[in-house]
């Protein structure tokens, strides 16, 4: 949320990504237009947005997503509630 009504911005509409429509970067109040050139500030908006759609679009396969991790854990459960099972079991078995 924005606040204050004098806010300097960015508007960057990148022509090429998959993500981005449009991108907005509020500037830091000491650094206004006067103390900073026009091409600067785009040029570390476009590369902050190549950054990010760097961090986007990263490859899956070196990290499980979540609902890999769901399963993983959900088996990794019931790996250890059968196990548990089949020891109780094994000892009521061996004190009859």
């Amino acid at each position: 949320m924005l606040r204050g009504i004098h806010k300097n911005m960015i508007c960057v509409q990148p022509p090429q990504s998959r993500y981005f429509e449009t991108v907005w970067f509020v500037l830091r109040p000491e650094y206004r237009k006067d103390t900073v050139r026009d091409r600067d500030m785009i040029r570390e908006a476009g590369r902050i947005l190549a950054d990010s759609e760097k961090n986007i679009s990263s490859p899956r396969g070196k990290s499980l997503n979540w609902e890999g991790r769901a399963r993983l854990l959900f088996f990794a459960g019931s790996g250890c509630g059968v196990a548990l099972t089949s020891l109780l079991w094994l000892f009521i078995a061996l004190l009859r």
